[in-house]
């Protein structure tokens, strides 16, 4: 097991996952809150409108945007958790379900994001290449997704060790305290 995890980390290293061509900047905090879903599926809402910029385009990604952070399978999580790969999960979601671009743009932007939040090298690569080689499936599902008829959430408090984890990650991602 270890040896077939390490030999999948290493074609990541040899494929490299170079600089990539888009500049982002965070413009406002990001204030996540989180909510209890159906069907064992939590989600996080946005408490506030978050801005980004992408080169010279600024995004804002509207209160009460739902998002998962990163659509990481749980038996995942010991290795690379939703909540370890930084702010770039709103702009990617936001990018997915906006189409505001094509797939490769959202996929990028998600990269650099990883990169500008000091996200580890490996780490930022098998997320990448993730959403690169299987997030075709998320694009062509959102592309006709009516978010109108989704389930509301129920705000929760989250787990202590889960909500300092993603405090630390705020903090030193946005500055913001």
């Amino acid at each position: 097991m270890k040896r077939t995890i390490f030999s999948i980390f290493s074609i990541f290293s040899l494929l490299g996952c170079s600089v990539p061509p888009v500049r982002v900047e965070y413009l406002s905090p990001l204030r996540p809150e989180f909510h209890v879903g159906t069907n064992n599926r939590d989600r996080w809402s946005l408490a506030e409108p978050f801005q980004f910029k992408v080169d010279d385009k600024v995004y804002e990604v509207p209160a009460g945007f739902y998002t998962d952070f990163a659509s990481v399978p749980r038996f995942v999580w010991p290795i690379i958790s939703p909540y370890e790969l930084g702010v770039g999960c709103i702009p990617h979601d936001f990018g997915y379900d906006s189409h505001d671009g094509d797939k490769s743009y959202w996929d990028t932007v998600f990269l650099a994001c990883m990169i500008k939040d000091n996200i580890p090298t490996w780490k930022r690569q098998v997320a990448y290449y993730a959403v690169s080689w299987f997030g075709e499936i998320a694009w062509e599902k959102r592309k006709s997704f009516d978010y109108s008829k989704t389930k509301k959430f129920e705000q929760a408090p989250l787990p202590d060790k889960q909500a300092e984890m993603w405090q630390n990650f705020v903090q030193q991602a946005t500055g913001v305290k």
